[in-house]
């Protein structure tokens, strides 16, 4: 043909015949047809210009059973040269090379050549340039499983070489192929292990990375195949140790989460038992154990919402107290905790009501069983309050916080971070655990709605039943209802009553906003103590049952005296007498004695360490602060001293007697113990939100109601509601109570804030620059002058920074440890 001018022209024409399959069974039959065809092959292998009508006529011929092999192995060893393989890929006829190589499958009478030559091809051809590669991962995928189930085409699969099969599905990507092997040619352990070796090897190489360890975890999650490991003790130790060399080796990434699954899969439940044990001893025992553990640890902060694999193995083995003690020896249990905090900054920053979340919170639960909560809460270092809080909120978290309770109730901050909801719940189960009989039995309560309070006390004495609770049924007029709407109307009912300023026991000095204890309670009610006892008991009912008294808005310095969580401070006055505070305590605080028109040293004031309240109206009436308070001059040495007692006396020296019964009913409910407890975990403005409610409140309305100081620049005013809008309910509600005294609203809104003077003065709620510098220079922490609901904001340069001042100076209202947090 070399010679000839026309051999284009001929083996052409030889092509065009050979497409009629009786022409090419004649040609087959021809005396001279092996030289054509040795021909053929030649021209294949070399750059020539007869080459295509070479590849016609061989694919022509592939309608003769018996050229297929000569065919495929022709095509082979095109495929070994790079320039085969870009004649190949870019022939127009490369469509029906994959439509013949697919109907191969079926017809062929052995598959070893069709094999060969696609390993070849896709091995030496990039994916996204060989469409017989994604013609046959597509085809595979729903071909092989219903077309080769006879046994006589299994028989066909079964006769090709282990090698070159497997040579095969790797190149592959194992997924199409792997189904039909493992149900209808894996039948055996002589197929089985071969197949294995050739996967564990292939996970160092990681050939297709990700697929190839998804390929070989699917295939060990039939149990036929790890029955079979059983038998080779030497293969399962190559596949622990192939697995730690791939997740000690690379960064986190989807091939080594790909190799966990293996390791998952390794592990999993089997339905014999004797296989399980195998597995799991052979991991105990292997010397590289403890890298798969560490490398499954590295893997962590790349974990998905939807992998939560890693976790779900991590808390197996923590259940295993071998591999525990490994687990949890050394740096790696500081290494875990660090690499679950991340998760906290990352994919689980805003829930964890998620398949990953809920499986961190099972690994947390765990890790939990074996060390100290308290050390689990420390490792977590900066996201142990992101967790708290995310637990806090969570239908699936709270259980786990319970475990964690009481190690957090030392941690201020981390309490800070849980949510009213949880902590609700969590005084409700304190209350209640304290009064756990054999049997549950509430006190059952009969009330006559015009006479609440007749006989109440005497019906509220069991305090071993009441802290299971009561039942209430109101009685007269027809009524013969009970239930929980009742109870809750009881609730609102009795506390309307109590604190009702015509009853006596409570008075309001900030317009309404709040109450106090009324001194003068004895005055208007004999049995005034009894009643006090009584009030402690509905709060303490109120708190077991999660109900509200909105009527009983006790004043922040009240609130704390319940708790008993902290020692009065100066700044308590403001909230039970804002004008006593405003007009004597400040004056003498900020020495505004030496600032006005006449300046005068203290000493001319003639203040004694006695108080005499209404000198004019009653002269007589008078308490020393001190033993010989009267004959003790107030010197600029000693004003702190009478401040504090002057401020003790008014919040809770004059009304000792009350506040004794109001905490000894309180008490019955809330036992010293829990009491406690409860004081760490809830603080005063907290309680006022579990016994009144909170208030929806509405930042656009807050702000249309809201006053711009004179002198506040424009940015800080519009950057304040800016960060007031990146607040919860509950931050919201303590920043209200930190400027205007109360976390709630009064009735007519932010429109009708109480302000300073006579019943119904209003005092909108204001935004001011700071009247004067901070001592130190800086700018200091945001105050606030509740008495006229007015807020001091410094002009911070951002959002966060703003946000940080304000967030720190409301957790330390009132409290007495940064006194500047509330200048007035």
């Amino acid at each position: 043909v070399e010679l000839l001018d026309d051999a284009s022209f001929i083996l052409e024409h030889l092509a065009l015949a050979t497409q009629d399959p009786e022409c090419a069974k004649a040609v087959y039959q021809h005396a001279q047809w092996k030289d054509v065809w040795g021909l053929c092959s030649n021209l294949l292998q070399e750059h020539h210009l007869v080459r295509n009508q070479a590849f016609a006529i061989a694919l022509n011929m592939l309608c003769l059973l018996n050229m297929h092999a000569r065919v495929w192995d022709a095509m082979a060893n095109v495929a070994t040269s790079s320039e085969g393989i870009e004649f190949l890929v870019g022939h127009e006829d490369i469509a029906c090379l994959a439509q013949e190589s697919i109907r191969a499958w079926e017809t062929s009478t052995t598959l070893s050549p069709l094999l060969s030559f696609l390993t070849t091809l896709m091995a030496n051809t990039p994916a996204k340039q060989n469409r017989l590669f994604k013609t046959h991962l597509e085809v595979f995928r729903a071909f092989i499983p219903e077309h080769l189930a006879s046994g006589g085409q299994l028989q066909k699969v079964r006769s090709v070489p282990i090698s070159v099969s497997a040579s095969f599905t790797r190149q592959l990507g194992f997924e199409p192929y792997m189904s039909y092997f493992v149900l209808h040619v894996m039948t055996s352990h002589d197929w089985i292990i071969p197949w294995l070796d050739v996967m564990s090897e292939g996970l160092l190489l990681l050939i297709r990375g990700r697929d190839h360890a998804a390929a070989l975890g699917n295939f060990l999650f039939h149990s036929n195949i790890r029955d079979a490991l059983t038998t080779d003790a030497c293969l399962t130790s190559r596949l622990w140790s192939n697995c730690a060399s791939v997740l000690s080796r690379i960064d986190p990434s989807d091939q080594a989460n790909m190799v966990a699954h293996v390791v998952k899969q390794l592990l999993r439940k089997s339905d014999a038992q004797n296989t399980q044990h195998f597995l799991m001893e052979s991991f105990r025992k292997h010397q590289h154990a403890i890298h798969i553990m560490v490398g499954f640890i590295r893997l962590i902060p790349g974990a998905t919402l939807k992998a939560a694999d890693i976790p779900i193995l991590l808390k197996q083995w923590l259940v295993d107290p071998a591999v525990k003690h490994a687990l949890l020896g050394g740096p790696s249990f500081s290494k875990l905790l660090q690499g679950i905090a991340k998760l906290f900054d990352g994919c689980l920053s805003a829930s964890i009501d998620n398949p990953l979340g809920r499986a961190i919170s099972d690994l947390i639960c765990e890790l939990c069983n074996s060390v100290d909560p308290a050390d689990v809460l420390m490792g977590l270092h900066e996201a142990a309050a992101k967790f708290v809080s995310l637990l806090s909120n969570s239908a699936n978290g709270k259980a786990l916080l319970d475990i964690f309770a009481p190690a957090l109730q030392w941690h201020p901050k981390l309490m800070h971070g849980m949510s009213l909801e949880y902590k609700r719940e969590w005084v409700s189960k304190q209350i209640l655990a304290t009064g756990r009989l054999k049997q549950e039995q509430r006190l059952d309560i009969m009330v006559h709605r015009g006479r609440l309070l007749d006989g109440l006390c005497n019906k509220l004495q069991q305090p071993t039943l009441l802290r299971q609770g009561i039942n209430v049924r109101f009685t007269g007029d027809g009524e013969n209802g009970h239930g929980n709407g009742h109870r809750r109307e009881f609730f609102m009912l009795a506390a309307k009553q109590l604190a009702d300023p015509r009853f006596g026991l409570f008075k309001s000095n900030d317009g309404g906003r709040s109450i106090h204890i009324n001194s003068m309670s004895a005055e208007t009610q004999p049995d005034h103590l009894a009643h006090f006892e009584l009030c402690g008991k509905l709060v303490g009912l109120a708190l077991l049952h999660q109900e509200t008294l909105p009527h009983l808005r006790f004043t922040a310095a009240l609130r704390k005296l319940l708790l008993g969580s902290s020692p009065v401070s100066v700044e308590d006055l403001a909230s039970v007498d804002p004008a006593l505070y405003e007009g004597k305590v400040l004056y003498l605080k900020e020495a505004r004695y030496q600032q006005d028109d006449a300046p005068v040293p203290i000493e001319d004031l003639d203040l004694t360490f006695e108080e005499t309240p209404q000198p004019e109206v009653f002269p007589d009436v008078h308490w020393e602060l001190l033993p010989g308070g009267a004959q003790i001059r107030v010197t600029e040495e000693n004003k702190l001293h009478y401040l504090w007692l002057l401020c003790d006396h008014h919040v809770r020296g004059s009304v000792a007697l009350q506040l004794e019964a109001l905490r000894k009913g309180f008490q019955e409910l809330v036992p010293k113990d829990v009491c406690a407890r409860l004081g760490r975990v809830v603080n005063p403005s907290e309680l006022g939100l579990l016994l009144c409610g909170m208030d929806k409140l509405d930042v656009s309305e807050w702000k249309a109601h809201g006053v711009k100081g004179e002198g506040l620049a424009a940015v800080t005013w519009d950057r304040f509601w800016a960060v007031v809008g990146t607040m919860s309910q509950t931050q919201r509600s303590e920043l209200l109570e930190f400027v205007t005294g109360s976390p709630t609203l009064p009735a007519g809104g932010f429109a009708a804030l109480p302000g300073y003077g006579a019943p119904g003065v209003v005092s909108p709620f204001t935004v001011a620059p700071p009247p004067r510098q901070h001592p130190s220079g800086g700018l200091g922490l945001p105050t606030a002058q509740t008495c006229f609901n007015k807020l001091y904001m410094p002009q911070y340069g951002g959002e966060e920074e703003m946000k940080t001042a304000l967030l720190e100076a409301v957790a330390h209202r009132g409290s007495g440890f940064y006194e500047s947090a509330v200048l007035q």
